[in-house]
């Protein structure tokens, strides 16, 4: 499966006074006794219910990501800024006629200069995505594909919905179909299965993983499996995220960050079926909490040792400043919580991982548990 690197949360225009706010997430593990805050992520909207930032704390109450957007008037999403400690990152979004995306531009910051990395062309067929390219590659004066480091995505459609996405590979100056995504919707549209398949040498495809979604009577979605597949085809149900949600309100009525910013689906996100007010999110011993209105977890509840990691970002080796503890286990998890690295050293080797955001968690000798953010690149 591949995903477009392009952030997708976006807002309509509404107005922010009366309204109840979605102003803080606070996630947690258990470690077999009690749930302990790993970290917590902030939200401020601007006067029209934009979410205008978004701060993420470490287990330590420390700042390491700090994301801000800006919109036009149109309250469509024209630039994201990240931080990541030292290191920042920005993407700025070029509309058509129609007000959709069509040219998404991705940059670097380098001894103070933004610097160009990646750009994406989306075209339409009508309103709706018929296909995107992905450049990896600016010489300075324009664009260019590069031999497998370029990649283009297909939409096929069934109605409204899109049932299945094609990706091409670029290579030898032609693109060559690889992977690919299917989607089975319900009778009420709804999305009910995703599969993942890899093409094998011999042009066969390989069914690798998928999600299955179950929904509550009002449409929220309630439980969210990831499945892997061994090669003879078994299922495995390695994950399951189960959600809580008050009845009582919907999120249409929320001033949340969860809305759309650009006004076309690419790809699907969990918040895009959050119907009623969302609460609390758990993933076997992992879970979020959302908070509305300035409620919060206190900072007294922040309790760990302070560490620090470098490089961050890194493409192979994350180091581990243990020189004040002894590390008892390492564990690296995803975004969607699943743990794919274990390890006792204070060197992780991350080389075979693909790019994207993780959480470290250390354990040291004395049973306290602390965690980072990093960026694999």
């Amino acid at each position: 499966m591949k995903k477009i690197t392009f952030l997708l949360l976006t807002i309509v225009s509404i107005s922010a006074f009366g309204q109840d706010k979605l102003t803080s997430a606070i996630e947690e593990y258990y470690d077999g006794t009690n749930w302990l805050i790993q970290g917590k992520t902030e939200y401020t909207y601007d006067t029209q219910g934009n979410v205008v930032t978004e701060t993420y704390y470490d287990s330590n109450n420390d700042v390491t990501d700090t994301t801000t957007y800006t919109y036009n008037s149109l309250n469509r999403l024209i630039e994201v800024e990240s931080i990541y400690g030292d290191d920042s990152y920005k993407s700025e979004f070029i509309y058509n006629s129609d007000n959709l995306p069509e040219t998404i531009i991705q940059y670097d910051k380098e001894n103070g200069n933004w610097v160009k990395d990646d750009k994406i062309e989306v075209v339409y067929n009508g309103t709706k995505i018929d296909y995107y390219v992905e450049y990896e590659e600016w010489n300075g004066e324009e664009w260019y594909l590069e031999d497998d480091n370029s990649y283009k995505a297909k939409y096929i459609y069934t109605n409204s919905n899109f049932t299945k996405i094609i990706y091409y590979e670029y290579h030898n100056n032609i693109w060559v179909e690889d992977d690919k995504d299917e989607y089975t919707y319900d009778a009420s549209n709804k999305l009910i299965k995703e599969k993942w398949f890899s093409k094998n040498d011999d042009g066969t495809y390989l069914l690798g993983g998928g999600i299955e979604y179950s929904y509550d009577s009002n449409n929220n979605i309630i439980e969210e499996g990831f499945v892997e597949y061994t090669d003879e085809g078994t299922i495995n149900y390695s994950d399951t995220t189960t959600y809580q949600y008050d009845l009582n309100v919907k999120m249409k009525d929320i001033i949340h960050p969860f809305k759309d910013k650009y006004g076309v689906k690419i790809d699907f996100e969990t918040s895009d079926f959050y119907v009623n007010k969302i609460l609390l999110e758990t993933d076997g011993s992992n879970r979020t909490t959302y908070y509305y209105n300035g409620d919060t977890a206190s900072v007294e509840e922040f309790n760990a040792f302070a560490f620090k990691i470098y490089p961050n970002p890194t493409s192979s080796i994350l180091n581990i400043d243990d020189s004040s503890f002894s590390i008892k286990s390492v564990e690296v998890y995803n975004l969607l919580g699943k743990k794919i690295i274990t390890t006792t050293l204070n060197e992780v080797n991350i080389e075979n991982i693909t790019n994207g955001i993780y959480m470290l968690r250390v354990q040291d000798i004395n049973g306290n548990f602390a965690t980072k953010r990093f960026v694999k690149n």
